[in-house]
């Protein structure tokens, strides 16, 4: 059973809210007419932090691509939506997804569409599966709707991956190196500071600078460590509002490389849920709405649903997309020629396919580049910190006269 929220009003007109236990949003609905009132909104309601299971594992991309692939294959076979969809509930080994199914399977048993039992899940179904799917039943191409979906979602999966790969490699790389200065100044360090200060002589500059770092990190660490959980603690809550993470997100995209890398998946994400939308006769200002609600990048996202605006108003699509700061003159030129041979759906596809292959050949020269350097600038840094601690050793015999 699922906990609903819903509001309303009464048969006088009165407004009306309350919670309702039902096991799907149209037998909530059914149940609140029931009670004499008049639901204008209904939608799952969210348990609070300390009602989660914190152990459940949350249903990933991959599971949904399992899901949508299983469900092509009966469908293609000829089988209805019900049995499908018990079928994959008696496979599926995990809980949570096993219970989404569950819930759908009864929806579409009480004579919802399969498109309407997925909308009650919005945090597991994005707006742009719903919609696909909902065009497959209305053109009764249900089967191919889900092979393009799960094709869609199969090659957004890799190129996040190889994406996600080519920025944590660096960043690992990066850390062991934080990891290991931060050691030696706040650990190794302080050890032969009370020799050196034992020997009753200045010391050299380099290794003063030194013991002076690595005071100031004993002394203050638990300042420093404050400073580090408030600045991380602000950037979440920044990040957590519309207007934060907007301004994040364009500032991600100006970042040298990495920025580039983002912005070229972005792009390719978009072309390929065009592509795919198109070719399943959405039109053009509702294949660009949901492409808007469902970008990662918030940034990018606004730069879309104001390409659907102009289009919306009289500008030409290539005028639409020529406009924009970030979408590149390949792409500019390719959607242009879709859009004047009729062929814009392939053409969205082909630019998705040609801006993967850059995304990866780009973050694979990255990571060859980030690894040599970062790894030099360490041991840089670590040279200089061994010699700074040796230093006295050289110098100190002279002026004591030895």
């Amino acid at each position: 059973m699922t906990i609903f929220s819903w509001k309303g009003v009464d048969t006088e007109g009165r407004p009306l809210a309350g919670d309702i236990d039902a096991q799907n949003l149209n037998k909530a609905r059914i149940e609140i007419y029931e009670r004499g009132a008049r639901p204008d909104e209904i939608k799952v309601k969210k348990r609070s932090f300390f009602k989660r299971d914190l152990f459940q594992r949350k249903i990933s991309t991959v599971d949904i691509l399992n899901f949508t692939r299983q469900l092509e294959t009966m469908i293609n076979s000829g089988l209805p939506i019900v049995r499908c969809l018990s079928t994959i509930k008696e496979q599926e080994q995990k809980p949570k997804l096993k219970e989404v199914i569950t819930k759908i399977q009864s929806s579409v048993e009480s004579g919802s569409y399969l498109s309407e039992a997925i909308s009650e899940f919005p945090e597991v179904f994005s707006s742009l599966y719903i919609h696909m799917v909902k065009a497959g039943e209305k053109g009764g191409i249900l089967g191919k709707i889900m092979s393009r979906l799960a094709d869609t979602i199969e090659k957004e999966n890799d190129l996040r991956k190889n994406v996600k790969d080519a920025l944590v490699y660096p960043a690992f790389i990066l850390s062991v190196a934080i990891t290991v200065i931060t050691i030696i100044i706040g650990f190794v360090i302080p050890v032969f500071k009370d020799m050196f200060i034992s020997f009753g002589s200045d010391l050299p500059l380099p290794t003063q600078f030194v013991v002076d770092l690595s005071l100031i990190l004993k002394n203050n660490s638990i300042y420093i460590l404050l400073v580090l959980i408030s600045l991380t603690f602000l950037l979440k809550t920044l990040y957590s509002s519309e207007k934060g993470r907007l301004r994040i997100d364009a500032l991600i995209l100006k970042v040298p490389v990495i920025g580039s890398i983002i912005l070229k998946k972005s792009i390719s994400s978009f072309s390929r849920s065009m592509g795919s939308m198109m070719e399943s006769k959405v039109t053009i200002n509702e294949a660009l709405y949901l492409s808007s609600k469902t970008a990662e990048n918030r940034f990018f996202a606004k730069i879309v649903a104001e390409i659907n605006v102009g289009i919306s108003e009289g500008v030409t699509l290539t005028d639409a997309f020529k406009q924009t700061s970030i979408f590149p003159p390949v792409a500019v030129s390719m959607i242009a020629t879709g859009d004047a041979t009729g062929s814009l759906e392939k053409m969205f596809k082909r630019l998705a396919d040609l801006l993967d292959n850059e995304t990866q050949r780009v973050s694979k020269n990255m990571v060859k580049l980030l690894e040599p350097v970062v790894i030099v600038i360490t041991g840089v840094i670590v040279a200089a910190l061994i010699i700074s601690i040796y230093l006295p050793v050289f110098y100190l015999p002279g002026t004591m006269g030895l």
